[in-house]
This record gives C-alpha cells, structure tokens and sequence, in this order.
C-alpha cells in the first residue's frame, strides 16, 4: 500500500496569515534591493571576464563586507535559491499580497540574470584543463584547486590553500544551481535547463580533480568547513542516478563526525555548529536514498542530541556559534552571541526531510516550534534586515543587517527563509483505495491551489477570548466544478493544544448545503487509533491527526477550536530559568529601547554583534517558583497560577517580584513581534521561593562579567571562526583544536600565527590564556615586531587555564596592534585560547 506523504509545491501555497506576510514582505523588498551584477562581480573577475557598467558609465563593482574580505561570492547561491523560492511563492497565485507591485517576474528575471551570468564565467574556464567546469567567486581560486588537483592540501577548520573556507563557499553555488534546475522547470524552463547543466558541469569539474587523491589526501581537505557538499552530491544522484555522484557524497562524510555519531555517540560540546547540521542534511539524504542504516543512525544520534538537550524554547541552539556542554547553558543566558539564525534553517530543512519520511510528531513539532519562534523572528518587518545572533541574555538585543552593506552567512539564509513559509503548511498523503487525504498541519492562514483535485483550499486562524482563550481555524474548501469531491481532510491535534475539537459547518460559506452536498460519514472523526477488537478506523493515519471524510459539491467547511496550553519551560539544563509559551509561541518580556548600539549594523567585520552593554541580571523581575517548580517543568502551573491569558491581543501576564521584591504584573508578548527593543525570553525564577538568594546568585554572576566587560578594549577566541576572522587571523605551521569547550591554537617548531587587536590610548595590559598543562612550554610574543617580556603568570587552582600578563605601555602607541606568537626554540607553542587587551 502506498501512504507516502509529500508536501505541495510552495508554487500552490500563498500565505495570509499578517504576521507572516510582513516578515515575508520585508524578505522579498531586501533581496530586490540588491543587484545580482554587484553579487556576480567576484565570479567574473576569478573567470577574467570584464564586468559590466552601470548606466553613469562606472563600472559595476563588488559589495563590501563578507563579500569582499575572503568570502567573496558565498551570498550569490543564496540569492538565486531566494529567488528562485520567492517566484514559486508568487507564481499564479491571485491570493497574496505580498506586495502590490511585486509579482513572480521580478524574482524569475532575477534568478534568469544570475543563472546565465553564472555560465558566462563557467564557460570562460573552458581552455583550463584543471578548472573547466569551475563556477565560483572564491578569491585565488586558480591557485586552490589546482593545488588541490596535485594533491597538495594545507587545511585548518577554517582556511583552506590560504582560502577562507572554499569549499563552503562552492557548495553555496552548487545549492542555488540546483534549486534554480528544479524549482524553474514549470517557471522558466530555459534558465532550468542551463542551471541543470551548469551544475552537473561543476559537480564533474570537482570529481575529474578530487577523484584521483588519496583518502588521506581527501580527509585533509575534510578538515576545513564545507559546508552541504554531501547533500549536493546526493541530491545530484538521486536526479541523475550517476554513481558518481554518489560515491562522491560519501566521500563527504566526515569519518572524525560521522562515526561517533553512527555509534550513538554524541560528542557534539565544544564544535562549531553550523559545520555539522549541513553535513548530516547529506548523512540524511544517503541514508533515503541508499537504505544506509548507519547514516540513519548518525542522522538520528545527531538529531537526539540537539533537539532533545541542546535546543531552548524558540527551538534554536548555540552560543557564539558553538555546541555547549548540554547540561551547562549558563553561557547561553549571559552571552550577547546566542543562536545563530543559520543552523535554525538548516534544522528546519532537517526536520522537514525526516518528517516527510517518517512522518514522527517530534519532527513536526520541532519544525513548528523553529518556524514559529526563531526564524520568524529573524527578519524586521519595519525596517528589512536580517539577524545573525539571537541573544538569549535577558534584557539584551538583536542587530540587524543593512542592505548593501552587510553579508554575513545568516544574511544568505536570511534570503531565503522568509520565502518558504508555506512548505509545511499542508501536505498530501496518497493511500491506494481511498480519496486523497489532505493534511492542515500548522495553524498558519494560508490558502492552497490543488489543481489536480480541481479544489481550493483557504485556512484562516483567529484568536478569541472566548472559553478561557482560543485558536479557531476555518478551513474552507471550494471546488468550482458542480461534480461531486472526495476528500479525506486530516487537521493535526498539535502537543501544545490543551482541547482540541474540529466540525464540520454544514454549507461553508456557500450558503444552504443539503445532504447531498456535504456527507462526512455522519460526522465521524477518526483518530487511527483502534477501535476495540478491531482494526484501526483510517489505516495510515499520522499520529497525532485527526480525520473526516469529506463528499462535497460546491463548498464546504470545517471548522477547527484548539485552545492553547500555557506552559513554563525551563532551560533543558534544568537551571533556574523560564521562558512562557502560549501554545507554540514563545512570550517574551518586552524591554526599552536604550543604548542599542549598532542596532543596524554597518560593514564593519563584527557589525552582527548587538555589542551595547549589558543589563544587571539581578535587576531582573524574578518569578517565585514552588518546590516541584525547582525540579523541572511540572512543576509549572504554579508559576502561572495568577497568570492572565488574553488571545485576542496576545498577552500573557504573569506575576512575579522586582527589584525591590514588589510584586508585579508581567505583560508578555509574542517574542516574534518584538524588535528594536531590548526583551528577555527568559527570565531568572526563584526555586522554593528564595527570591533572596536568587537574586544573590545573579548579583555575582553580574559582578564577574561586568568586571570583565568594562575592563575588555577587545578578545580573540583562538581558534574559533568568526572571533579569529575578525582579527585577522594569520599563520604558518601552526594548528587549532579544542579540549570540550576550551577551543586552542598553537604552532609547530619554528611556526607562528598572529591577529590585529585594539588597545587602550593608556597602553593597557594583554592576557594571554594558555592551558594549564602546557604551562612549561615555551613561546614568544611580540606586539608589531618588538618582543615583550611577561609581567606575571597567574594560576588559579583548578583552573583548566592559566594567563600571562604583558604590559603594552612600551609596545608603541598605534591604536591596533598587531600580535604575533611565535615558538621559541626548536618546541612548539603551548595550547593558547584567548587572548584579551585589557585596560589599566
């Protein structure tokens, strides 16, 4: 029997939905900002085609940022695959609005612009023997890969043959190609057919190149972020059937990731995040596509992990772009680096693909809850931009990106997120024998255009106070044809619903209906589970829906009442924090507008950090939790036994004691309709009602970091990404990895590695971090080329890290420095994490 599920094209989905529809909005008057020809400028110049002229007779040139600083090109994928999804949310729909100038054309010719522009240059590599079939604007690109070709492959996390992660650039271009083959073939058939060629091109353009190096060769390569390459080459076996492809999506794996993981294993603390989750969205693709149990267990070992231990309410996870210890987030409440906007896209995708094969709750769930509280909240609806970090630190903020000046990875998903909200609004399931079923899985207005049904499908969600608060959704379905329909309707009884109850309203809004026209197997509701001493009701019914057999001429409706759950949920480590939901919308606490420094960013290199200061935690209103409260969430309805839900304005007020232990009203608000604003997600509770102590533990917790912040001029996280890149990172025989969370770098004898830094106008002080264990090693600093000598060595008992003190008052009086550290003798350096100039 055939009860597969598949979702519609978003072709046949248009969003309602007000809130939705803003943030899509916002998305698609960003993307049309930019010029495709200013994002094509490092593509033509690595393929030494002359670039094209604007109408003032200057030439057209690169955009700053990210795309000019060793990353060049990474953003133009993301463009054409944003693109390429906002001309199928607007193709033949009559029913969004969008924008009321703004239909499909201007993405198709967007998407038409980048794609031929794209082969102009792939083309131009074709009298290079190494490089016919390259497409890329990775700067040098010549000189990576044709070291690459002869097997020659000096890598570190983060660099690659002197290049700033290519690899992960490269498979930027291979997602939008392939997005741009497949979603334009009803669109655009002629900008498909060149993208379906163009990217089969580049994938056998890096197969005749890697193909002959060795696997220890290839691991090298490994070592160095590269982003979906294993989900490309899957993807392209599976459209192709070509085993090379598929061979070379193995290649991709990952042996240091993926065998620990498809033993069960998570050793996920301390990696860079958004590495990984690409990579399994391959180990997931292989493990469909192959029947490959042990991908499907990585798969699985990865997901567990950060779903069920790593992911906070909003359904995002991260700090400063790396995996914490899962049963440690204090690091997750005071960084002003929280979840990072990309691995949400990439989890959303994962979720999608798993609920799709195997349509479990959880993954629904999951994707629902990122949906919902993340990723709709990663765009400003007022003033379009794109957030990078969510910070998760009460009383904290969110910058945003500027168009034309910022080009941060998160800008590139940022593109396409906003496109794609109708993918899992419905879904189809075919079952051999019975009418087709639709399946209304979020409670998101939307309208559906099911041609091959000859029906249309309109969602529209309300809120209503009545019965202590309450969704009403009213799915109408109409059918313009007088012939009779037959429809299996199945409406998801969500985990967030405390009642749930659907019905069917005879007529719809058509008018009078007589029987004839609306029969729903005398209003049978069905929920697949067993009758007793029989057979279930629907066979292959999903868990967690509930069905109606629909017979209908004209019009019908159904009319569905969910009232929400309001729920407490503390951080998965169990600490003294908690964070209110209404349903599946996280609450938040809505702060003041002051002191948002580079609220929208500008290009600066580290322009996607909310870097204004910090908010005393202990300032913080603190809600009174009973024991059971203490022990996790199930204790939560006495935290909200004075609660106050009005859905209509959606709020939630909750009680709780400020500063002056004055009992107050908390009015909390969706966390997705908050911007420009400071909020708090969470908020600190008081486990058996010590509010005192409480309020005691974040008063030192405060004077620790306050400490720390007023005396920071600047700090690098050696051997972590964004931190190094920032500071402009460089090195020879010198390597980088991590201990758990304590992430490193050193040098081999005779190597070196070095950054540009700030320093105070006074001179100031730097601290050098280095691990305990190498505290006999020698190492020499310099500060721009004159050696220092070390002040002071401070080692504090078992602290897995000790510092060495430098004064830089006589290190000259430049206000950026460069740092260099360097081995000392024929040894090399010791492990080295942070490096911090400090003020006087």
């Amino acid at each position: 029997m055939n009860d597969a599920i598949t979702r519609f094209p978003t072709s046949r989905v248009s969003i309602d939905d007000a809130e939705y529809l803003a943030a899509q909005q916002a998305g698609a008057q960003y993307l049309l900002h930019l010029n495709p020809d200013r994002l094509l400028y490092p593509f033509r110049r690595e393929a030494g085609i002359p670039q094209p002229t604007a109408s003032n007779g200057e030439t057209i040139l690169s955009y700053p940022n990210w795309e000019a600083t060793g990353l060049d090109g990474h953003i133009a994928g993301h463009y054409l695959s944003a693109c390429v999804a906002f001309a199928q949310a607007l193709a033949g729909s009559s029913t969004n609005n969008i924008a009321a100038a703004v239909n499909s054309t201007a993405f198709i010719q967007r998407a038409a612009h980048m794609v031929r522009g794209m082969r102009e240059c792939q083309q131009a590599f074709s009298d290079d023997e190494t490089m016919r079939g390259y497409i890329g604007g990775i700067p040098n690109s010549r000189s990576i890969f044709t070291r690459i070709a002869r097997g020659d492959v000096e890598s570190q996390n983060f660099a690659l043959n002197g290049g700033w992660v290519p690899i992960y650039n490269l498979h930027k271009t291979f997602a939008g190609l392939l997005d741009a083959w497949e979603g334009l073939a009803c669109i655009d058939a002629d900008t498909s057919i060149i993208a379906r060629r163009s990217v089969i091109e580049l994938a056998d353009w890096w197969c005749r190149i890697a193909e002959p190096l060795s696997d220890e060769i290839f691991e090298r390569i490994l070592v160095s972020e590269f982003g979906g390459m294993c989900e490309s080459f899957a993807e392209l076996y599976a459209r192709t059937g070509n085993e090379r492809y598929r061979r070379m999506a193995y290649r991709f794996c990952d042996a240091t990731i993926f065998e620990p993981l498809s033993r069960g294993e998570d050793t996920l603390t301390g990696m860079h995040a958004n590495t990984q989750i690409p990579k399994v969205l391959g180990w997931e693709r292989l493990g469909a596509l192959c029947g490959d149990d042990t991908c499907n267990t990585a798969t699985n070992t990865f997901w567990n992990s950060v779903v069920h231990h790593r992911s906070i309410s909003i359904g995002a996870h991260s700090v400063s772009e790396h995996f914490h210890p899962a049963d440690d987030f204090s690091s997750m409440v005071e960084s002003r680096e929280g979840p990072e906007t990309c691995n949400s896209y990439n989890m959303s995708k994962l979720a999608e693909r798993l609920w799709l094969r195997e349509p479990k709750p959880e993954y629904l769930d999951f994707y629902e809850r990122v949906l919902e509280n993340h990723l709709l909240s990663t765009v400003n609806p007022e003033h379009p931009g794109f957030v990078y970090f969510t910070p998760m630190r009460p009383d904290h903020y969110r910058a945003y990106s500027t168009s034309g000046q910022c080009f941060w990875c998160c800008v590139g998903s940022g593109l396409e997120n906003h496109a794609r909200y109708g993918r899992l609004v419905f879904a189809r399931q075919h079952v051999d024998g019975e009418p087709e079923r639709l399946l209304c899985n979020l409670l998101i207005g939307a309208t559906l255009d099911w041609a091959e049904e000859g029906i249309a499908v309109r969602q529209t969600v309300t809120r209503s106070n009545a019965d202590g608060g309450r969704y009403v959704a009213h799915i109408r379905i109409h059918a313009d044809d007088a012939r009779t329909h037959r429809l299996i309707v199945c409406v998801r009884d969500p985990w967030w619903a405390a009642d749930f109850s659907i019905e069917v309203v005879a007529g719809g809004v058509a008018g009078d209906c007589t029987a004839v026209d609306c029969v729903v197997d005398d209003c049978a509701v069905f929920d697949g589970a067993a009758p007793e001493g029989g057979a279930s009701q629907l066979a292959s019914l999903p868990e967690d829906y509930r069905a109606m057999r629909l017979e209908w001429r004209g019009e019908t409706e159904i009319r569905v009442l969910v009232k929400p759950r309001v729920s407490v949920e503390l951080l998965p480590d169990g600490s003294a924090w908690a964070s209110f939901m209404v349903g599946p919308k996280v609450m938040a606490l809505r702060g003041d507008d002051q002191d948002l420094i580079g609220q929208f960013a500008d290009d600066s290199r580290m322009g996607h950090i909310a870097a204004g200061p910090l908010r005393a935690s202990a300032e913080l209103p603190i809600i009174v939790a009973g024991d059971a409260d203490g022990a996790g969430v199930a204790g939560a309805p006495s935290m909200l036994g004075q609660a106050r839900l009005d859905m209509e304005n959606k709020r939630l007020s909750v009680q709780a004691l400020d500063s002056r232990n004055h009992l107050v009203s908390l009015e909390l608000e969706p966390f997705t309709s908050i911007h420009e604003s400071r909020y708090s997600v969470y908020l600190p509770i008081a486990p058996n009602g010590d509010v005192d102590g409480r309020r005691q533990e974040l008063a030192q917790a405060d004077a620790e970091q306050m400490r720390h912040e007023s005396s920071t001029i600047d700090a690098i996280s050696c051997g972590q990404q964004q931190s190094e890149v920032d500071h402009e990172y460089c090195g020879q025989s010198d390597d980088m990895g991590a201990d758990g969370t304590i992430h490193w770098r050193r040098t081999a004898a005779e190597g070196c590695f070095g950054y540009t830094m700030r320093r105070p106008s006074d001179g100031g002080r730097l601290e050098v971090s280095l691990c305990v264990d190498d505290a006999d090693m020698p190492y020499a600093l310099s500060i721009d080329d004159v050696t220092l000598k070390r002040v002071e060595r401070r080692v504090i008992d078992g602290d897995p890290l000790c510092a060495d003190i430098y004064d830089l008052a006589t290190a000259g009086d430049a206000s950026r420095i460069a740092v260099r550290i360097a081995a000392a003798g024929r040894v090399s350096t010791p492990r080295i994490s942070v490096l911090r100039v400090v003020a006087c």
